[in-house]
């Protein structure tokens, strides 16, 4: 590995944890439209269902911001190839959390 790889790739050690960092406000908005302040519903309990599109825009917000920092760190040369994996990361970690919640909601601070 040269060098300048090397340092290329140690944009990663502070665009990583910004990621991270961001996640905390998506998953406690989530959660709070998905389960309230007080519980969370049951799968058959339809009663409280989210509003679905509160949901999906913040996680299309929480996609965009996770993007956009890993395109603007500089760990790959070319920068097609950096928005592309940016954009499949974004997308993933947005899925990540909308399974999360959507199936198991009471293990997130439960």
């Amino acid at each position: 590995m040269t060098a300048s790889r090397a340092l290329r790739l140690l944009h990663l050690l502070w665009a990583l944890p910004l990621v991270a960092v961001i996640q905390i406000p998506v998953v406690f908005g989530v959660k709070l439209n998905w389960c309230g302040f007080s519980n969370c519903m049951a799968m058959g309990d339809q009663s409280g269902l989210p509003d679905a599109g509160v949901v999906l825009f913040i996680l299309l917000i929480d996609a965009c911001l996770t993007a956009g920092i890993l395109t603007l760190a500089p760990w790959i040369t070319p920068l097609r190839r950096r928005a592309t994996i940016s954009v499949i990361a974004g997308v993933c970690v947005a899925l990540f959390w909308l399974l999360s919640v959507a199936v198991f909601p009471e293990l997130l601070w439960a």
